[in-house]
């Protein structure tokens, strides 16, 4: 069975020696899980016109392994540069290149519906008559509403009706969330809620570690969020405010954010705030190197405005960091009693972060621990594969 995955917000990076590269949405292992219900996989990923040097590219972004069985296929970028946005030519060429791989394939599996790419790929697909299987990993409207740009607020309405007309009509759905994202969209397919994340066998020396870590006199805690820098619904910005009053009172925090994108926002405003020596900008990590970042910082923060379930605080939670979260999305699913904030609050915030003493990580690291456990690799892969299988023999 030829099997094609569409997603339209990653992009394929590529170094001067044609290596592939994928940021950390993405890697080996999740392409591998795909693979594992076809027999050729293709993936179809917008390409970034930037040629990375090798040594570059595997200190930001996750290598992708060549693999007989796997093609990548790449299409040009219609939002970067910005002239490209209303470019008929390269809207074009996107149908084209799309038209050609669903036409070759058996079925096709559409991510995070909602941009031009997943969309024209779903309609194309229907057109076809292909199989489509839906993953619904956000909430459409309030990704564009909040995501910083004038255009955003304009076109969200319209990519959210898009997307919930193809989850609506898809065969098959896929949900994130157990429950706030099918209630925003409903589909007449047949239906799973499972997160996407992949926690490996939980070791309990993390948190033994974790617990000694925090055992120790700390003056200065260290805050992380992981997140794209340039989409401001991530929320950064919001940490970076409350700092500020909590510096004047006399509270220590470094806060370190991981990601890749355009700083230059989140740096000028540390600038103001006279906060360049509190924040940190660490840029992209392979997903190995970000799973030893979270063991170092002191308290994960995910301040966004919109999420599907956040892959990255589930993979904090796996390494008994104690979190603080929005109520923004499917993070309410994740959130601690006492330590989830209003989107966009400062002032909960900054109570969140004062509140969060040594007793409170102590207690929330463990509990963290203990529920990431329902994220196991092992749980998930059972149910999702059962309803994949479906897909894959038409049941």
């Amino acid at each position: 069975m030829r099997l094609v995955f569409v997603q339209g917000g990653s992009r394929i990076k590529r170094d001067q020696n044609d290596n592939l590269y994928i940021d950390g949405n993405l890697n080996d292992k999740i392409f591998q899980r795909y693979l594992n219900y076809c027999d050729e996989l293709t993936v179809f990923l917008r390409e970034e016109s930037k040629i990375y040097d090798e040594c570059t590219a595997k200190q930001k972004f996750n290598a992708i392994t060549k693999n007989p069985r796997i093609n990548f296929v790449t299409t040009p970028d219609l939002v970067v540069p910005k002239s490209r946005i209303f470019s008929l030519k390269i809207r074009n060429q996107i149908r084209s290149d799309l038209k050609k791989s669903i036409e070759n394939a058996d079925k096709v599996i559409v991510r995070s519906p909602g941009n031009f790419y997943t969309i024209n790929a779903a309609k194309i697909a229907k057109k076809l008559h292909k199989p489509l299987l839906v993953e619904v990993t956000g909430y459409i409207y309030d990704g564009y509403r909040y995501h910083g740009t004038k255009l955003g607020p304009i076109v969200a309405r319209y990519y959210d009706k898009a997307a919930q007309r193809i989850i609506r009509d898809a065969d098959f759905v896929l949900y994130v969330t157990e429950r706030f994202l099918q209630s925003h969209y409903s589909t007449n397919g047949k239906q799973l809620g499972c997160s996407d994340v992949e926690i490996p066998q939980l070791d309990p020396q993390v948190l033994t570690k974790r617990l000694q870590k925090i055992g120790k006199n700390n003056d200065v805690l260290t805050l992380g969020t992981i997140g794209f820098l340039h989409i401001r619904w991530k929320g950064q910005q919001d940490v970076i405010k409350a700092m500020k009053s909590l510096k004047e009172k006399g509270f220590k925090f470094k806060y370190q954010l991981v990601g890749i994108g355009d700083n230059s926002y989140l740096k000028n405003l540390a600038h103001e705030l006279g906060l360049e020596k509190e924040v940190e900008f660490i840029g992209g990590l392979p997903h190995d190197e970000v799973i030893k970042w979270l063991k170092n910082i002191d308290i994960y923060i995910q301040p966004s405005y919109t999420e599907g379930v956040c892959r990255a605080l589930v993979e904090a939670m796996s390494m008994a960091c104690p979190t603080i979260t929005s109520d923004g999305g499917g993070n309410i699913e994740l959130c601690n009693p006492g330590f989830v904030f209003s989107r966009g609050n400062i002032q909960q915030i900054e109570k969140a972060l004062v509140k969060m003493d040594k007793e409170m990580r102590k207690k929330y690291a463990q509990v963290n621990f203990e529920r990431s456990a329902n994220y196991a690799k092992n749980i998930l892969d059972e149910k999702r594969d059962q309803f994949y299988y479906q897909f894959r023999d038409g049941k």
